[in-house]
C-alpha cells in the first residue's frame, strides 16, 4: 500500500451516497472533478471548488498535525499528550449527516409524535403512562444534532442570513423543558404549538439546504 506523506499508511476516506463506492479524499483533490470516481456523479453540485480546496487542505492538515503529535510524543521528559480534546472534535462531526435529507427526516418523526400526541388527548391517556414525554426528549436530542449540522452548513458555505441552526437548538431546549414538565407532572405544555415550531423548524433547515445547493 502507497504511504502517505506523513510516512503512514492510512487514508481519509469518503463515501458516494449514490452507489456506497468508498475512495480517499485525496483522490478527489489529484482528479479536481469534484465527481465520484466510481460512478461519475456530481458530489457536491454547485461546490465543486470548495470541495477539491478542502479536500486538499484536510489531507495536507492533517499529515502535519499527525507529524507534530508524534514529535511531541516522541519527545524524552515528563510530557504527556492527551488527545481528549482532538477526540472530541473529531466525534463532533455529523459524520453520517445528509444536508438534503435530514429535515424531511424530521419532519416525519414530528408528524409521527403529533399522532401520539392527538391520541394520546383523544383517548384520556395519563401523562405517567404517555409515552409523549420520551418521544419529545428524543425530537430534542434530533434537533440539537439538526441545528449542529445548519451550523457547519452555514460556516461550510459562508450563507448570511440563515438562522436555522440558532432555531433549531432553541427548538431543542424547548422540547427538552416541555418534556420534563410533563413527566415530573410540573403542569401540561401546549405540545401542539411547539410541534407547530418544530414543523416551522425543519421547513427553515431544508429552505437553507435548498438555497446553499442553488446559490
Amino acid at each position: 500500500m502507497t504511504q502517505t506523506s506523513d510516512g503512514s499508511s492510512n487514508r481519509l476516506m469518503a463515501r458516494c451516497r449514490a452507489c456506497a463506492a468508498s475512495f480517499t479524499l485525496e483522490s478527489l483533490a489529484v482528479e479536481r472533478t469534484g465527481c465520484c470516481p466510481s460512478c461519475g456523479r456530481e458530489l457536491s453540485p454547485g461546490w465543486t471548488t470548495l470541495l477539491v480546496e478542502e479536500a486538499e487542505n484536510i489531507e495536507t492538515l492533517r499529515a502535519a498535525f499527525i507529524r507534530a503529535l508524534r514529535r511531541l510524543a516522541g519527545l524524552p521528559g515528563l510530557l504527556e499528550v492527551v488527545p481528549d480534546a482532538v477526540i472530541r472534535d473529531i466525534e463532533e462531526v455529523p459524520w453520517q449527516r445528509n444536508i438534503t435529507t435530514e429535515p424531511a427526516r424530521l419532519s416525519e418523526q414530528v408528524r409521527r409524535v403529533r399522532v401520539s400526541w392527538e391520541r394520546d388527548r383523544a383517548e384520556g391517556v395519563d401523562s405517567a403512562e404517555s409515552e409523549i414525554p420520551t418521544q419529545l426528549q428524543e425530537l430534542a436530542h434530533d434537533f440539537l444534532e439538526l441545528g449542529r449540522v445548519m451550523d457547519l452548513h452555514q460556516e461550510a458555505t459562508g450563507l448570511a442570513g440563515s438562522p436555522a441552526g440558532q432555531v433549531a437548538r432553541e427548538l431543542a431546549e424547548r422540547l427538552s423543558h416541555d418534556a420534563a414538565s410533563i413527566s415530573r407532572h410540573l403542569g401540561t405544555p401546549d405540545v401542539t404549538a411547539r410541534l407547530d415550531q418544530a414543523d416551522a423548524a425543519t421547513d427553515a433547515a431544508e429552505q437553507q439546504a435548498r438555497r446553499g445547493s442553488s446559490d
